[in-house]
Parts: structure tokens; sequence; C-alpha cells
């Protein structure tokens, strides 16, 4: 025997132990995938690639080691295997898939030699070796809080990103402190269903299902009327009967929104101010009823965003529309009418008011100053019932 073939074992609820032979390189994808009374299995030297998904399900699987030999490690590899307490990961690994050690039952201590050039542990965690990102905590661990980062907001040994599926299933967890972290990435604190509690200056990014199923997401919806912050990231936003929101009427200090934070919401208009100069790929993926948007201030990371919009909107945007302020709506020649297939529009007013004793309309563009003619008083009112001194800058945003 010199290969496997993908998933080649799969679903083999009866097999419960295997040896395979020396001279394979490779277990592929899936090839033990939901064999969930495996328990013993004896992995040659030659082999050098564990594919993804290889032994996901294999719930009884217990290992401690892997061989030398092993370079690569697909995502969720091992994904709900028993382990063990102490898992020693070869010193020679130079990758290691989203999630391959993820939900593992009984992994206390991830262990990697010093000389790994591109890993490293920290009181049994796993950590790429520049320590930016954080792999895998180990599920098993029995302390209830963890802290990713010292006090200070920038250091050299930071924590930026924390990994897919990092802490995915930690059920002893009750708090954790990401502060100075910039990015948490799928399903990372998914599961962990005994957190409630999460500290995170300076969070930018937090991808789908993050903080799935968890108290402290639940918590946050029902306290605070439907919406979930984290630092200065908008998570999720599922008020029921909102279908109009207005970010710069925040009193919190919001300037991203996160991947799918309007898919629960029924929100057809949304107010989106300057200090928000971040959405996340996927911001406004199944905001079905999304109509109308409008944006303060259109800068290069957002207009490069909304040039992709499939990546922004997942295809809902037949009836989406666009509305700028008239400078951004400058900057953007020559898509002014239209970015991407989504229409666009500056933001505009009608005023009436006296010019020699005629009644006159002018249109107003938001963000651009003006000097209105008076003729015995110094107040104009618009359409909308907004009141206008003779001179100044309309703004229909909230002032921050």
């Amino acid at each position: 025997l010199q290969t496997i073939g993908a998933s080649a074992f799969a679903d083999c609820v009866n097999l419960t132990t295997i040896n395979l032979p020396s001279g394979i390189t490779e277990i592929p994808f899936g090839a033990f995938e939901n064999c969930k009374n495996l328990a013993s299995l004896t992995i040659p030297s030659s082999v050098t690639k564990i594919g993804a998904q290889a032994f996901s399900g294999a719930e009884k699987l217990a290992f401690t080691s892997l061989p030398a030999s092993v370079t690569e490690i697909g995502e969720f590899a091992f994904f709900g295997c028993k382990g063990s307490s102490t898992i020693t990961l070869p010193s020679g690994v130079t990758s290691i898939g989203d999630g391959a050690f993820a939900g593992i039952e009984d992994v206390t201590v991830f262990s990697v030699s010093s000389a790994n050039a591109n890993y490293l542990t920290e009181n049994g965690v796993l950590y790429n070796k520049a320590k930016t990102e954080l792999l895998q905590y180990p599920k098993a661990k029995t302390a209830t809080t963890f802290k990713v980062n010292s006090d200070a907001a920038v250091t050299p040994s930071n924590v930026y990103t924390i990994k897919s599926y990092a802490f995915y299933g930690c059920e002893n967890l009750t708090e954790v402190n990401i502060n100075y972290v910039s990015k948490v990435e799928a399903s990372a604190f998914a599961n962990c269903t005994s957190l409630e509690t999460i500290y995170a200056l300076g969070l930018t990014s937090a991808e789908l299902d993050a903080f799935s199923n968890t108290p402290w997401i639940e918590n946050q919806l029902n306290d605070n009327g439907g919406k979930v912050v984290l630092g200065e990231l908008l998570v999720l936003y599922a008020p029921e009967n909102k279908t109009v929101m207005d970010l710069s009427d925040w009193t919190i200090g919001i300037s991203s929104i996160a991947e799918q934070a309007f898919a629960l919401s029924n929100l057809e208009t949304i107010y989106i101010p300057s200090r928000v100069s971040r959405w996340n790929e996927n911001a406004f993926v199944n905001a079905q009823k999304l109509k109308d948007v409008y944006v303060e201030k259109m800068n290069s990371d957002l207009l490069a965003r909304i040039r992709t919009a499939e990546n922004l909107f997942g295809g809902n945007h037949a009836d989406l529309k666009l509305h700028l302020a008239v400078s951004s709506y400058v900057d953007l020649a020559p898509e002014q009418t239209a970015i991407s297939g989504i229409p666009t529009e500056v933001i505009s007013t009608t005023v009436t008011y006296l010019k020699n004793g005629v009644e006159t309309t002018r249109i107003l563009y938001y963000d651009e100053q003006y000097v209105l003619e008076e003729d015995g008083t110094v107040v104009w009112e618009a359409q909308s019932g907004e009141r206008f001194e003779n001179t100044g800058t309309w703004k229909s945003f909230a002032e921050e």
C-alpha cells in the first residue's frame, strides 16, 4: 500500500484501530473523517502531510505526538478528536491549517520545540513564531480567564489576529481580554458556552460567527436592544422593528462594521458617518431589505470594497442605492452614476426662501458651503422641515 484515497475510510464507524504501512507520504483529505470509534492509529515516519479533515470527528482517537517527518497539517485535520493532555508538534512542521487542533477534548497543553522556525507555544497556547497570531487555545485548559496581550497598546509581542476556531468549544472560559487584538477570525470563540465577559479595545474586524453560541453575545442582544458592540466594532445589529439606523446618533465610538453585521436586521436605510471608516468584507451580506446607504465620507478602502460589491453586499443589491456627500461624489469620477452597478447620487435637500420678496427654491448638497439671500429673515426651512441659517455648511448627519 503506497497511497490512500481521499475520504477512503470516512464514516467507517466500526473501525477501531489501524496501522498504516511505511512508505505512505500523505494522509489525504477526509481519509478517516467521522471514524467515531477509531481509538488507535500508527502514523509511519514516512508521512510528511496530513490533509484537511483527515481525522475530523474521530472522537475517540487519542494521540500525544506526530512523527517528526510531518511538515504540513491541514485545516480541521484533528477537529474533535480525543487527543491527550499534552500534544507535541513536530519540530519541522511548517504549515498548520485553521482549526487543525480545534475541539480536541483532552488537551490542556500544546508543545513545540523552540527550534521550530514557524511556531511557538507559551503556557500551553499555540502561536505563530512572531506571536502576532494565536492559533489554538487548549480546549481542556481549566483556567476560567485568559488575557491575550499586555496592558500596553503597542508592543513587539502583541497578538493582532486570533485565528479561526482558536478557542472553539473552550467551555471553561468565562472571561477573555483581547485588548489590542485587531482581528478575530471565523468561529474563533464559537461554542464557548460559559463565556460571559469580553474586553476588546481596538478591535476592528470580526468574521462570521466569531462569537456564536456564547452567553456573551446572547446577553448583548438582550441588554442592548438587539445591537452588539465590541471595542470600536459593530458586531451585530438585529432589533426586530427597526428599519432605519443612523450610526452618527450613537454615543459609542464605532469605527468598523463586522462581517454580516446586518444579516439578522430588517433595515432599509443606514446612515454611516465618517468615523465609521472600515466596512469588513461581507458587511452587508444577507441584509435582504436594505435599499439606501448614506455615506458621509468615501475613503479609498470603502471605495475598493464597493467596487467589488459582490464581496460587500453578497449579490443582494438589486434595489440598493448609495447616497454620497458632494466631495466623495466628485472624487468618484468617472464612476459618479454607479459603482459596480449600484446607483449613486449626491445627498441633497431643497430649501425654500425669499429672494426680493419672491419665494425661491434652491438645492443644497451635503457638506457644501452655501449662502442664502435673505429678505427680512435669517432662517430658511427645507421641505423636510429642517431649518437653515442664512450661511453655513449643510450636514444631515449628527455632529460628532
